[in-house]
């Protein structure tokens, strides 16, 4: 039997004795950012309050479009996700803290880190953990007073 062919009975299909590399477009993969929010922990009794006191509880204009809508929709719903959740994991940690530890401390850090990894040094090692310890006082500063 000759092995250089396969007979189905619909077709006939040769092998060739070497692949040839084959061209494939392919997409980029797709990201999607995903937020988990503690919503177990939420205060129903207020969650209702902040709806009823939000755009929804109000009648939509008779001239706005199904965009308009879904823009309001998704606004007022993020807003409140943003505010109830903020509160939820740790109510004395500030946005402005936030911001200011991955703003200021941030870049210094990954920049001492990278030097450390590159050398070995014990002296870039200090100076890696002193400043993340740096990074992280107005952090742990907040959470003492709270």
């Amino acid at each position: 039997m000759d092995r250089s062919r396969v007979c189905t009975s619909d077709a006939i299909v040769h092998r060739h004795p070497r692949p040839q590399p084959v061209a494939v477009a392919v997409e980029p993969a797709v990201v999607i950012e995903r937020v988990v929010r503690g919503w177990c922990k939420v205060d129903r009794c207020e969650l209702c309050r902040i709806l009823e006191d939000s755009e929804f509880s109000r009648a939509p204009p008779e001239d706005a479009d199904v965009d308009q809508l879904f823009a309001t929709y998704d606004a007022v719903l993020r807003g409140i996700a943003c505010s109830t959740s903020s509160r939820l994991t740790s109510p004395w940690l500030s946005i402005t803290v936030v911001r200011r530890r991955m703003s200021i401390r941030a870049p210094e850090c990954r920049r001492l880190e990278r030097r450390f990894r590159k050398t070995r040094s014990a002296n870039d090692r200090q100076q890696w953990i002193r400043a993340t310890r740096r990074r992280f006082a107005l952090h742990r500063q907040k959470k003492v007073a709270y």
